[in-house]
């Protein structure tokens, strides 16, 4: 009995593992990619940054402005709810601690 359950649920492990493998790469690509669009964007305001500092402003009004850009209240809540949608989808799916 043990045996024919523990063969029954090799494979949905098996590809659980995978899943789960799979999606975290996902998402560390998808981080490496914001990541990069938004190296790209502030190398294209380098002179706007410039002006600005050089003006007055002080570095933390610099990085509000950036992060203000960035961290828009869409983007967060599709990041947060993403990232929880796909925990809980892996955490529920590869429960097979009998």
């Amino acid at each position: 009995m043990s045996q024919t359950l523990s063969d029954s649920i090799a494979r949905p492990k098996i590809l659980c593992f995978a899943d789960s493998r799979f999606s975290s790469f996902a998402l560390l690509l998808t981080i490496i990619g914001l990541y990069g669009l938004l190296s790209y964007r502030i190398v294209q305001r380098t002179r706007e940054i410039a002006v600005r500092m050089a003006v007055g402003a002080q570095r933390s009004e610099v990085v509000a402005m950036i992060v203000k850009e960035w961290a828009s209240p869409w983007f967060s809540v599709g990041l947060l709810f993403g990232h929880g949608w796909q925990y809980f989808s892996i955490a529920g799916s590869c429960n097979y601690d009998l």
